[in-house]
C-alpha cells in the first residue's frame, strides 16, 4: 500500500479489480493511492516481500477515501465494512448481523444467516446484505406513473413534467413504505406491524386517490401532496376492508365496488381537509372525496377485470374455511382465461391482501392446497411486512428462479400439511 500525502480537492480515477475491490485512487499529477486485500477483504500491504495484515482500528493514513473491498464504506475504526443493510467483519469473513431471509438454495451454505459470498469471496459478492427495500420503491414509481399516464389519457391533460413528478412521489411512497413496514413489523411487534401494512396499503391506495383527483381538476402534482397522503394513509389504516360474503361472483362485484367507492371518497376527503388547511382552499375536500370515490371505484373494476371476483371459501356444507389469516380470495377475470387456456391448473398468486387462484378442472385436493400456499404468503406479509416481503421474494426469484427460494418453499411445505391434516380430519368426505 503506497502512501502519499492529501493536498486538497482533486479529480481521480478510479481503478477496481473484478469484483469491485477498489486497487488504485489516481489523480491528473500523479497522485495515487494504491490498495490491496485479502480474499476475505482485509486491508494488506507490503514491507519489503513480507505481507502485513491491517489490524482493527488501525489508521489506513488514506484518510480522504474509505470505499475499499467491493466498494464498501470502510469502517477502518472498528474493523468492519458497511454494506448498507448488514455490517460486515473482514477479519471473521461474516456479517455482524443475520440475514433475516436464508436463500435455501439447495445446499447446507444457505441455511448459515451470517454467510458471505456463500464462502467464495472470489466468486461472488454481496453489495447492500440485503436489497429488499429497493422493489416497494421501484413499484411505488411504476404504479404512480401508471395511475397518472391512464388518467392523463382520458382527461387529455398530458404533462411530461407532471408525469416524472408523478414517478418522484411514487418513489417517495414507497420509501416511506419501506420505512413503515420496518417499524411496525420489526420494532413493534405484531399487532402493531398489521398497523403498519394496513397503513402501507392506505399510503399507496391515498396515493393514487391524490394523482387522479389532481389530473382530474388539472390542479397538477406537488410532493406538497405527501404530508395530506400520510394523513389519509393512517385515516385508511383504521377503516374496516372488504370482505366478500358467500360464494355468488355478481354479488360480491357489486357490493365491492360500492364498498370501496365510498371508502375512497372517505380517505379522499380526508386528504382533501389536509390539502384544504395547506393551501387554505375548502374546495379541496370534495375535489379530494370526488377523487378518491373514482379511485376506489375503478381501483375496484381494474382488481375485479384481472383477477377475477371475490369470493368467501366454503367446505362442502357450505361452511366459510379459513386457511390461517383472512384474505381476499379471488377467480376468474383475464387472469383466469389466460391461465385455463394455458392449462394451467393450481396456480396463484397473492398481492396485497388479494388471492388468485385457478380451481377449474382442478381437483379439492388441489384447490386446497393452492389456497393454502398462497395463504401462507399472506402470514408471511403479516410477519414480515409488506416491503421486506415482496423485496426479499423478488431477491429470491433473481437468485434461485421463479417459485423457488425460501418464501416459497415454506408455502409449498404448508400447503401440503393443510391438505394432509384436511384429508385425516376427515373432511374431504
Amino acid at each position: 500500500m503506497e502512501i502519499h500525502e492529501f493536498t486538497g480537492p482533486s479529480l481521480y480515477h478510479i481503478s477496481r479489480d473484478n469484483l469491485g475491490s477498489v486497487l488504485l485512487y489516481e489523480n491528473s499529477l500523479g497522485m495515487h493511492y494504491q490498495y490491496s486485500y485479502s480474499p476475505w477483504g482485509v486491508r494488506t500491504y507490503l514491507t519489503g516481500d513480507t505481507i502485513h495484515f491491517c489490524q482493527p482500528g488501525e489508521e489506513p493514513l488514506i484518510a480522504p477515501f474509505y470505499r475499499t473491498y467491493t466498494g464498501h464504506e470502510d469502517l477502518w475504526m472498528f474493523g468492519l465494512l458497511n454494506a448498507n443493510a448488514r455490517l460486515y467483519s473482514p477479519y471473521l469473513g461474516r456479517f455482524i448481523s443475520p440475514d433475516p431471509l436464508l436463500n435455501e438454495d439447495g445446499g447446507p451454505l444457505d441455511y448459515n444467516p451470517y454467510i458471505y459470498a456463500r464462502n467464495n469471496p472470489y466468486r461472488y459478492i454481496d453489495r447492500n446484505g440485503e436489497f429488499w427495500w429497493l422493489a416497494p420503491i421501484i413499484i411505488g414509481a411504476a404504479m404512480n406513473a401508471a395511475t397518472y399516464s391512464i388518467t392523463a389519457a382520458i382527461t387529455g391533460d398530458w404533462n411530461v413534467g407532471d408525469f416524472f413528478k408523478s414517478m418522484g412521489m411514487g418513489a417517495v411512497t414507497g420509501t416511506l413504505s419501506v420505512g413503515t413496514s420496518m417499524l411496525g413489523t420489526s420494532l413493534l411487534g405484531t399487532s402493531l406491524g398489521s398497523f403498519g401494512n394496513n397503513f402501507t396499503y392506505g399510503l399507496l391506495s391515498n396515493m393514487v386517490n391524490n394523482t387522479i383527483t389532481n389530473t382530474i381538476f388539472g390542479e397538477g402534482l406537488s410532493f406538497g401532496d405527501i404530508p395530506s397522503m400520510i394523513v389519509g394513509a393512517a385515516f385508511s389504516a383504521v377503516l374496516p376492508t372488504y370482505s366478500p360474503v358467500g360464494a355468488n361472483l355478481f354479488k360480491n362485484v357489486v357490493s365491492e365496488i360500492g364498498f370501496n367507492t365510498l371508502r375512497g371518497a372517505i380517505t379522499g376527503s380526508a386528504s382533501g381537509s389536509i390539502n384544504a388547511l395547506v393551501h387554505n382552499d375548502p374546495s379541496l375536500i370534495w375535489k379530494g372525496a370526488v377523487g378518491g370515490a373514482i379511485s376506489g371505484f375503478s381501483r375496484t373494476v381494474l382488481v375485479n377485470a384481472i383477477f377475477g371476483a371475490a369470493y368467501q371459501p366454503l367446505d362442502e356444507n357450505n361452511e366459510p374455511i379459513s386457511y390461517g389469516v383472512e384474505g381476499v380470495y379471488r377467480k376468474g377475470g383475464i387472469t383466469g382465461f389466460v391461465m385455463n387456456t394455458l392449462n394451467r391448473g393450481g396456480d396463484g398468486v397473492t398481492l396485497g391482501r388479494h388471492v388468485f387462484s385457478v380451481e377449474k378442472g382442478e381437483s379439492i385436493e388441489s384447490i386446497h392446497d393452492t389456497r393454502a400456499h398462497e395463504n401462507k404468503h399472506l402470514q408471511q406479509i403479516e410477519f414480515y411486512g409488506v416491503a421486506r416481503f415482496y423485496g426479499s421474494i423478488c431477491r429470491q426469484y433473481v437468485i434461485s428462479g421463479f417459485g423457488r427460494g425460501a418464501l416459497e418453499k415454506e408455502a409449498y411445505r404448508y400447503g401440503h400439511e393443510w391438505v394432509k391434516k384436511w384429508f385425516e380430519t376427515g373432511r374431504n368426505r
